[in-house]
């Protein structure tokens, strides 16, 4: 899989996270999933985290795939904290709803001090015509690849690089096609 994924941007992580709830301190998490482009070179980092608490019967149907023997089988957030802190490096983050995914992180791994961008910031700043800015519309309509969402870890970080790298596309066409003579996105970065 990893050699058919390519990034127009280097030196970031594409990182998704799945959890219990919606609240951080109340719920837990208990999925990472993250693409690294580190001097284009790509590597994925996925883990299960075994839940100390209950898990809400919505979560196993909202996740494609994620049964109780696999959480339980899954190893702690204590054990695999310094793991993912290596994965991560210092490297910026580019996150789908960053809001969400930052005071997960900051509040579970308090350890973490990278950069966190907002992919669906970006598609609202690049495309701000559309209805729909979540994930699973983003990648249905801006990447024409037709796919069931998984809410999976690994698999949405995945999704969040390919609508990344389309809005970049998109862009720069359409500054191709501009008849103003502005400094394109492509000279500006």
């Amino acid at each position: 899989m990893v050699q058919e994924l390519y990034s127009i941007l280097d030196n970031v992580i594409y990182l998704d996270i799945e959890t219990t709830g919606l609240d951080e301190k109340g719920s837990e998490i208990i999925e990472i999933g993250a693409v690294k482009i580190k001097e284009g070179v790509i590597t994925t980092y996925s883990t299960l985290i075994r839940p100390r608490g209950r898990v809400p019967v919505g979560i196993y149907n909202l996740c494609a795939g994620l049964t109780e023997r696999d959480l339980l089988s899954a190893r702690s957030l204590n054990n695999v904290k310094e793991e993912v802190l290596e994965f991560l490096e210092n490297l910026p983050l580019v996150c789908h709803n960053s809001n969400f995914e930052r005071k997960f992180l900051y509040y579970h791994f308090p350890e973490i001090k990278n950069e966190i961008m907002d992919s669906m910031e970006f598609a609202a700043i690049l495309e701000p015509w559309r209805k729909e800015f979540n994930l699973e519309a983003l990648f249905r309509e801006i990447t024409n690849i037709k796919k069931t969402e998984a809410h999976r870890g690994l698999e949405d970080s995945i999704d969040t690089l390919k609508v990344v790298n389309s809005l970049i596309l998109r862009q720069w066409a359409r500054e191709e096609r501009s008849s103003k003579k502005n400094k394109s996105l492509y000279e500006i970065i």
